[in-house]
């Protein structure tokens, strides 16, 4: 069965949402990086190992995070890491050396090691509990999607109009992403959405 329809419900949109505004900054991220660090002679065991340290906090905070957004609001956590995210993005564009890129990306990882995988949490409080697979399905197509295009326009900004404007642009698109994620969800409680609510598929 398609799950086109649960995007009738506003949760499960906004958790969408949400979760491509991620892969947007994840398409722009990869994108860029090794681009950025061969014009700025970045070394390349730097630049090589801020990508590998990047992916420590996804990894070692991704239990934290999800007990944070399940425990507070995972559209109002998943937004906060998403325009964090975004003020990230927007000074690796303006950051004058890959030694600054590589400080700056440490503390974005950590952002979104505590974060990131609040989408997730949110599609599994939004919909049925027998609907939830075609709900994953439909949250990672969405995410790849995202993420390539994200991946090809940013890389064609990067040529032909610079690093400030690449960044900037998938930074605004990403925020913008998010802010719509979290009005399209609605009003939410603080701790967990009932399955009352959940089953019925109502802005909460």
């Amino acid at each position: 069965r398609l799950a086109l329809d649960l995007l009738r419900i506003r949760p499960f949109g906004g958790a969408v949402v949400l979760g491509a505004a991620a892969f947007t900054m994840i398409g722009a991220f990869d994108a860029l990086w090794d681009l950025v660090h061969t014009d700025l002679h970045t070394t390349n065991w730097l630049a090589n190992l801020g990508i590998t340290l990047f992916a420590l906090p996804l990894i070692l905070l991704a239990p934290i995070g999800g007990k944070l957004a399940q425990d507070l609001n995972p559209f109002r956590i998943g937004t906060a890491g998403l325009l964090a995210a975004a003020g990230f993005m927007t000074a690796y564009g303006v950051l004058p050396s890959g030694n600054w890129i590589f400080a700056f990306a440490m503390g974005h990882a950590v952002t979104d090691g505590l974060t990131i995988g609040s989408s997730g949490v949110a599609v599994a409080m939004s919909v049925p509990d027998h609907r939830q697979s075609g709900a994953y399905g439909l949250l990672g197509a969405a995410q790849a999607l995202a993420a390539g295009i994200t991946a090809v326009v940013t890389g064609s900004l990067y040529q032909q109009f610079g690093r400030p404007t690449a960044y900037g642009s998938a930074a605004a698109i990403v925020a913008l992403m998010a802010t719509g994620g979290l009005m399209l969800a609605g009003p939410q409680p603080r701790k967990g959405f009932g399955d009352d609510q959940r089953m019925g598929g109502r802005s909460l």
